[in-house]
């Protein structure tokens, strides 16, 4: 059976225009009575809004972490890369030891990522970490938390838990 002519050049130019367009190809959130892709993030507020400076205290009240750069900004579908400072909460002593892991989650979805996030010190400035990649996969809202384990000069270790929340455009 021979397929129609004026179906397989309007398919063609469908599938062509489609990447342009952000046509819905099926199975990807988009909308399927339009063919656009929905924006997640259109009517959700749940996410912070991304500015140097965005600052959040860990749940135990330990730990702040304040966002000093961040790679695209605001964060976007992708790789990301963050700079953002450590401090003890309450007295503003730059934490220089510590061990981070870093989750981002997406709550809405009930997965992660698989891309570890690395860490590293910032050489020439105290209390300065680099997070690079924070990898948000797809769009929408993604909790990432930040569990830090500050070493000390005592032996008590300083623990917390500080979450950001940001909605990524597709």
């Amino acid at each position: 059976m021979a397929i129609p002519r004026s179906f397989l050049v309007s398919t063609l130019l469908a599938v062509s225009l489609c990447p342009a367009l952000a046509c819905d190809t099926g199975g990807d959130g988009g909308d399927s009575t339009t063919g656009m892709v929905e924006d997640p993030c259109a009517n959700d507020d749940r996410g912070d809004d991304y500015a140097v400076g965005l600052s959040r205290v860990g749940e135990q009240g330990n730990v702040r972490l304040t966002f000093v750069d961040a790679m695209p900004a605001p964060p976007r579908k992708g790789d990301n890369r963050w700079v953002l400072t450590a401090e003890l909460e309450g007295t503003g002593v730059a934490v220089q030891d510590a061990t981070f892991t870093v989750t981002p989650f997406m709550p809405d979805h009930g997965h992660g990522t698989p891309v570890p996030v690395e860490v590293s010190r910032a050489q020439d400035a105290a209390g300065t970490w680099i997070f690079d990649p924070v990898n948000l996969m797809m769009a929408g809202l993604w909790e990432i938390t930040f569990d830090v384990e500050v070493a000390s000069d005592t032996e008590t270790t300083v623990t917390d838990s500080v979450v950001f929340r940001f909605c990524v455009d597709p």
